[in-house]
């Protein structure tokens, strides 16, 4: 009997616990109340004959629990099972019993005779589909968990109730797109669904109809995401800066990763070398295969491809000395550039020098150089890990022919020729130098009648680039005025691209 009285004291000393109320004993047939928190360690059988739950509290079962509690009103009471629990439940007005799940080893179901909440809380890793087969089940919540599900998931009465962030994984969901994988969902919970699928354009997403869960496989378009690198972040804040970017819109219908480098690769945005084509076919415009005239003189042209569009205007002055031909001149301009990835607009402004001197025999040496500073307004531009605003260019082109001048009359004149064509760019750090061979041909027809000088030309050249230029030229002169006005044509082509120059001009020399 005195044993008997130790033990109890020994009991009761634990169920007063502050913290928590350790149970002990093998087996129990009094009535317990408890207030506090309490657990049951492992290896112990707690079979009292009614548990008092005199206030809200959890109960911690590690080992087994086969009895009756009676619940206060307005008490709580949240389960933690990693044992085996089997109860009767006298509920009290507005109480509640709730199992609380907050890791695997609490993965175990409670046998209940009253309706009870299921409370997932912070777990990480556990299988949705298991253990959710209580008959006295009523409610779910889950709250910022991650859980792996790999079957539809759908409790005739059961409510699932969605709480902060909670992550799906799934292997295989390719037999669950489009179906309720979840029935019965409330809450304002946020949900994330992590499956196998190895296209990272694409995503698997949760939608919700009609209080069921929905998965569909969507386009990923979050390039932070699918990148895991600045150039990511780049992309995404360009579509906040400018939704309707060609750039973005193309990137969004890629449909792999192949694609999705091949837009990008088109893209002035993600290549600002590309920004050099524009700079080389104005460039190349203003190699000229013959020396300017005397006097001063002033142009308005215009240049245009499929997707480029610059005018501008130009002056100069030229002179001769003896058998030497010379001109300097500057010009400046605006250009615009429009494609289905991108649009830009800049200013252009250079500076050209050309000379032709005429040796024995009708052969000539001609040369001549041109500098051209280029100013985009293109926004960013992103290239070796920087994001670099509004880049800027430079051009530096220049040529050196020699050539023989034929004369078959006093107006007609062929002129082929045989050179070096070199040009050099920078843009964005990038920069280029290309030194070619080149060849053509300038064909010449001018007479005069009644003071007025007429001059016909056309002239073709080529280099070892496959780069292919023709114009053609008309003046008008008045000796006695000391004016004249010129209209020239020419056509490109660089880099597969043709594209035309129209130019009206006049000049007047003293």
């Amino acid at each position: 009997m005195k044993l008997f009285f130790v033990a109890l004291w020994g009991w009761v000393a634990c169920i007063s616990s502050a913290f928590a109320d350790s149970f002990i004993g093998d087996e129990f047939s009094a009535n317990v109340d408890i207030s506090t928190d309490s657990v049951v360690y492992e290896n112990v059988m707690f079979r009292p004959g009614v548990v008092n739950v005199n206030d809200t509290l959890d109960f911690v079962n590690n080992g087994r629990v086969n009895t009756m509690f009676s619940i206060c009103d307005g008490c709580q009471i949240f389960i933690h099972n990693s044992g085996d629990f089997v109860a009767d439940f006298s509920l009290g007005n507005n109480s509640r019993v709730i199992q609380v799940v907050a890791g695997a080893d609490e993965w175990k179901p409670i046998d209940a005779d009253v309706k009870y909440t299921l409370m997932i809380d912070g777990v990480d890793g556990l299988n949705l589909g298991n253990g959710l087969n209580g008959d006295s089940l009523n409610n779910i919540i889950l709250k910022d968990s991650v859980l792996n599900i790999s079957d539809v998931i759908l409790m005739s009465g059961v409510n699932i109730d969605l709480r902060g962030d909670i992550v799906l994984m799934a292997d295989d969901l390719g037999g669950l797109y489009d179906m309720p994988i979840i029935g019965n969902v409330s809450g304002d919970g946020r949900v994330r669904i992590v499956s196998n699928n190895e296209n990272p354009l694409y995503a698997d997403v949760s939608y919700l109809v009609d209080n069921q869960l929905f998965v569909k496989r969507v386009r990923e378009t979050d390039y932070k995401k699918i990148f895991d690198n600045d150039m990511g972040v780049f992309l995404n804040n360009l579509r906040v800066q400018r939704p309707d970017d060609g750039l973005v819109r193309a990137l969004d219908v890629a449909p792999d990763m192949d694609a999705l480098h091949r837009v990008m690769a088109r893209s002035v945005r993600m290549n600002p070398e590309l920004l050099l084509r524009p700079v080389r076919m104005l460039g190349e415009f203003n190699k000229f295969t013959t020396g300017g005239g005397t006097g001063i003189d002033a142009d308005f042209d215009i240049v245009f491809s499929d997707n480029f569009y610059s005018y501008g205007m130009g002056a100069g002055i030229g002179g001769n000395f003896e058998k030497l031909e010379f001109r300097i001149g500057l010009h400046f301009g605006d250009m615009e550039y429009e494609s289905e990835l991108d649009s830009f607009n800049g200013l252009y402004y250079g500076l050209n020098l050309s000379a032709n001197y005429l040796m024995k025999r009708n052969l000539f040496v001609y040369g001549m150089a041109n500098v051209i500073r280029f100013d985009f307004d293109v926004g960013n531009v992103f290239y070796d890990g920087e994001i670099i605003n509004n880049p800027s260019a430079v051009y530096v082109g220049g040529v050196a022919d020699f050539g023989y001048r034929h004369e078959f009359s006093d107006s007609f004149y062929v002129a082929p020729f045989v050179g070096l064509d070199t040009v050099g760019t920078i843009v964005a750090d990038v920069s280029d130098v290309d030194i070619r061979g080149r060849v053509g041909v300038d064909v010449g027809y001018a007479y005069q009648m009644l003071g007025i000088s007429y001059d016909y030309g056309v002239g073709v050249n080529a280099n070892s680039d496959n780069e292919i230029m023709v114009n053609a030229r008309a003046g008008v002169w008045s000796e006695y005025d000391g004016a004249g006005a010129n209209i020239g044509f020419a056509v490109s082509r660089m880099f597969d691209i043709y594209s035309y120059k129209i130019s009206v001009g006049g000049r007047v020399w003293f």
